[in-house]
């Protein structure tokens, strides 16, 4: 698996499916900035309160045709039809997600523990996706509030960095400096305001200590 982040802001999806499957699927769309059209003759009750085009009929094969979606997510209950959707799907370029697995998908769903800026997914191959559940939930015990503050601290002293430094290769060596695995185990037994309060200080140090 080659794992990515999609940017969709702005992007045409569709969803085929009316049901809490395509509800929560239509949700996490949204939240991305998608554009997205749900083709299913009729939406749980949440699902018809989000801004979705909906076209309130049975699949057919020219829904997609009209769209020209570039991600396209089956969620319905009758695997003839997903299968379906995925083969029309690929037919104008998209990409698709077969929710009910009966048809092989062109990516997946990963379970996001989403603390912004930070994202932490976790897969295990299909194994349990329960599993990678609790794997979040630890993860998040036992860092996110702290990694959560560290991520927004160095996202505002992103902009420092890359005024002092024209090159990647050189912003690259710089914050491998800065966060040393060592550090950030010794940062991570401090409250979180201390340990904060510590790599914002480390990063303005070396930031000065590299003045020309």
């Amino acid at each position: 698996m080659y794992v990515i982040n999609l940017h969709l802001e702005g992007k045409v999806c569709v969803i085929v499916g009316g049901g809490k499957v395509a509800e929560r699927k239509a949700t996490a769309l949204l939240h991305d900035g998608a554009r997205l059209t749900v083709v299913s003759p009729a939406l749980t009750d949440g699902l018809s309160r989000l801004e979705v085009q909906h076209i309130a009929q049975n699949y057919r094969s020219e829904h997609l045709q009209q769209v020209r979606p570039c991600l396209v997510i089956a969620a319905t209950d009758q695997p003839a039809v997903n299968q379906q959707v995925a083969q029309d799907a690929r037919q104008v370029g998209a990409w698709v997600n077969i929710a009910d697995g009966s048809a092989e998908s062109d990516f997946d769903n990963l379970p996001v523990l989403a603390r912004a800026p930070l994202s932490v997914a976790v897969s295990t191959g299909g194994a349990s996706p329960i599993l990678a559940r609790h794997l979040l939930r630890a993860i998040d015990q036992q860092f996110g509030a702290l990694y959560q503050a560290w991520a927004s601290d160095l996202l505002a002293l992103r902009p420092q960095v890359q005024a002092h430094y024209a090159h990647a290769s050189q912003r690259q060596a710089f914050w491998e400096r800065v966060l040393q695995p060592n550090v950030l185990d010794l940062l991570h037994t401090l409250p979180t305001e201390t340990a904060t309060a510590h790599l914002k200080a480390r990063v303005a140090h070396f930031l000065h200590e590299e003045q020309p």
